[in-house]
């Protein structure tokens, strides 16, 4: 009895597996000119050569490969997901064939799942997702190129908000891109791609989006509206917030990549960014209830750096950040919530050394600015072994400002902070040294203080 009840249960294991297998389809809409890839679990996602060889079994002829350069040409849609199946992941970029590429003159619609109670991690327990690229894997690396006649004939969707009146957006769907490139074939500023699809509105509906160590290129318009990368502690009353609290959301990471030849790319709510470069873009950082924290992130040649302010905006915080000049002034708007700012921070590393240029330990310093009090963040430390104090400009270094822009109260226009004074003060054992230093011109670290 007990073996012949092991043989039902293997069977049926055995038949469970069978028809997770059959579930899994990729067929041509000719109506929709789209070939639609669902049922692939994610620990066997689709990917580009199962579309060739569907194309190749059923005769469709929308898709060609190029082995000598690894490039698939697909001259139609690519939908990712089916309102019949619960899970539908694609890959681009294997162990097998380590650099892929996409050149689609069609879009790209990641198609919000059915709705589904969150995983442990966070998930949903049903996803449609495209990935480029591996997190684990540097050497996974995938390209999609949108083959564009004009701008925005063809986009990159996720999720689903319809252009209608009062329609709610479906915010399902996940994009992750590691070590990989999104942009056009074509590279000018009259063949971009979009982020718009169809009847869709602008933006990201994504409830999952990885954007790291990459290239994000000639796009038209807001590609990332809809999402959000930020977050502050749950415990955290709203009341209490500000920029310097903010953490980074563990679901949506923007860091280590290029953003280039594009509309906007931070749009609205609570952004948190880390080793981004915006380069040749409209407006990287924009929306009328932004809170925005950027770490060591670079802005050149845009049309502006930002504009933000109006409701309930919280402004941006750039720490360690090389913000080059706009084409156009930034903006700022204000509101009747907060007085929204722009500020920019810089790292100080202090060194102490005795009176032999010896390096100083626990040495206590504390820097300060009388005309600007808050102009300081985390102005008191101990110096280690080295006489250093903290270089972490995340959790543990000393973070001066170098320049504020705020309104003016008297005639609401944007007014430049940049006359910073920093008083710093070192005490060690029975010795106390005091010293003045001045952002402009601009220093470099670490700023020796030596004890007489």
């Amino acid at each position: 009895m007990k073996y012949r009840t092991m043989k039902y249960f293997l069977l049926i294991l055995i038949s469970l597996s069978f028809v997770c297998i059959l579930s899994a389809e990729i067929r041509y809409d000719k109506k929709e000119n789209a070939v639609i890839v669902a049922g692939y679990p994610e620990e066997a996602p689709a990917t580009l050569q199962d579309i060739l060889n569907a194309d190749q079994k059923n005769g469709w002829g929308k898709i060609r490969f190029e082995q000598k350069t690894q490039t698939y040409f697909l001259n139609c849609n690519l939908w990712i997901g089916a309102p019949k199946y619960a899970n539908s992941y694609f890959q681009i970029g294997t162990e097998r064939n380590l650099h892929e590429t996409l050149v689609i003159k069609g879009s790209i619609w990641v198609i919000a799942p059915k709705e589904s109670p969150e995983r442990s991690d966070g998930r949903f327990s049903f996803m449609n997702s495209l990935t480029l690229g591996s997190a684990e894997n540097h050497n996974i690396k995938g390209t999609i190129k949108f083959d564009c006649s004009y701008n925005g004939e063809h986009a990159l969707c996720i999720g689903t908000r319809l252009l209608k009146a009062r329609s709610k957006p479906e915010i399902r769907g996940r994009l992750c891109v590691y070590n990989s490139k999104i942009t056009a074939l074509t590279q000018d500023m009259k063949h971009r791609w979009s982020g718009r699809y169809k009847k869709h509105s602008y933006g990201c509906y994504a409830s999952e989006l990885h954007i790291e160590n990459s290239e994000i290129s000639y796009f038209t318009d807001k590609i990332f509206y809809g999402i959000y990368t930020g977050n502050w502690p749950v415990t955290m009353p709203a009341r209490t917030r500000n920029l310097f609290n903010m953490q980074p959301r563990k679901l949506f990471t923007m860091k280590n990549s290029v953003f280039a030849n594009g509309g906007r790319v931070i749009e609205k709510t609570a952004q948190y960014i880390e080793n981004c470069t915006f380069r040749n873009i409209n407006i990287p950082v924009t929306g009328n209830n932004l809170a925005l924290k950027a770490i060591n992130c670079s802005f050149e040649g845009n049309n502006r750096n930002w504009s933000f302010g109006g409701y309930n905006s919280l402004g941006a915080l750039f720490i360690d950040c090389n913000i080059k000049n706009s084409a156009k002034p930034d903006i700022i708007k204000n509101n009747k919530f907060h007085s929204p700012v722009c500020r920019i921070m810089k790292t100080l590393v202090l060194k102490v050394e005795d009176h032999g240029g010896n390096p100083v330990k626990n040495a206590i310093v504390t820097v300060s600015c009388p005309k600007y009090p808050d102009a300081v963040h985390r102005g008191a430390m101990t110096t280690n072994e080295q006489g250093l104090t903290g270089e972490d400009r995340v959790s543990n270094s000393i973070l001066i400002t170098t320049e504020l822009y705020k309104i003016s109260k008297t005639n609401n226009k944007v007014q430049k902070f940049n006359d910073f004074e920093y008083h710093i003060n070192v005490v060690f054992q029975d010795k106390t040294q005091k010293s003045v230093l001045k952002t402009l011109p601009p220093f470099k670290n670490p700023v020796i203080i030596k004890l007489k």
